[in-house]
């Protein structure tokens, strides 16, 4: 029986669906390319991974944590349209339909929900995370792997290739990204210091404490930048890094093989023709389809 646990960052993929797909309706009028994306690469993944349970992992609706830190947090991001939140309670039944639990709580990111999952199953298990955002590669070690998917394939990156991506260790990424900033949350970095010098700093003295406690063997521009943004360093280390003691409640469901009658029907209901000649071949001809 296999041991690997598939952790999925929902929020991420559908956002990725929405934008990656041309618009598609059902006959009621609602949106689907977004969940149908979603559900693409649920199955593909699936069928590569062959994971034992699988967990989705959502943002809040609330104002996280991290905004009540720094409001300025994700602030330059336009606010998605109405047809992408209104497909996000269908991602919802899909993953229902499959029993696949889906974590939510007020307040925390999906990143947070994902740590937590991680810190409370048993940790003999294998965890692979689905996500498009780099921010968790904090989290890979040696039975956590951080996955991509991208054109039919799936990419999934151990602690060697992280080093090789980005010239730190997991465990030296939060204070890599405290460095350098990230553009994609509205975090910024410490001026001179780009990836190159960031990696370099970390890989000489390994965290953030070490060097600032080496400043005077450090390059004069950089060393005063350092000193004048050290406050903003270590409150992004604060921003960056994932909260993993998260109050969370699931039921570990293992994936059944069987696919349920209520997922024939979310199909039928949107339109999914491709998906139910895929998985219900039997059904196409039993005068029932659309």
């Amino acid at each position: 029986m296999s041991s690997v646990i598939l952790l999925i960052d929902v929020s991420s993929l559908v956002y990725r669906a929405y934008y990656a797909l041309p618009e598609m309706k059902a006959k009621s009028g609602q949106m689907t390319n977004a969940i149908y994306g979603f559900i693409n690469m649920f199955w593909m993944v699936i069928g590569q991974i062959e994971p034992y349970a699988v967990i989705a992992c959502m943002d809040s609706k609330e104002k996280t944590v991290r905004k009540e830190m720094f409001d300025e947090y994700k602030a330059q991001r336009v606010a998605m349209p109405e047809e992408f939140y209104s497909q996000l309670p269908l991602v919802e039944e899909f993953l229902a339909c499959l029993t696949v639990p889906v974590v939510k709580v007020p307040g925390y990111e999906a990143d947070d929900l994902i740590a937590s999952c991680i810190r409370k199953i048993n940790p003999q298990h294998t965890f692979y995370i689905l996500t498009s955002d780099k921010d968790l590669a904090q989290l890979v070690r040696d039975n956590v792997y951080l996955c991509n998917y991208f054109r039919g394939k799936i990419d999934c990156w151990d602690r060697e290739k992280v080093k090789s991506k980005f010239g730190v260790y997991p465990e030296q990424f939060v204070d890599y990204l405290s460095l350098v900033g990230d553009s994609s949350d509205n975090i910024p970095g410490v001026p001179s210091i780009g990836p190159k010098t960031a990696s370099s700093l970390l890989n000489k003295y390994g965290d953030l404490e070490t060097i600032y406690q080496n400043l005077d063997c450090i390059p004069t521009r950089t060393k005063e930048n350092l000193i004048k943004f050290r406050e903003v360093v270590f409150r992004n280390r604060s921003l960056i890094r994932v909260i993993d003691s998260v109050n969370i409640d699931f039921r570990l469901t293992p994936l059944s093989k069987e696919l349920p009658d209520c997922l024939y029907k979310f199909y039928q209901d949107l339109g999914f023709r491709s998906f139910i000649k895929r998985q219900f071949p039997h059904r196409l001809d039993d005068g029932t389809l659309f």
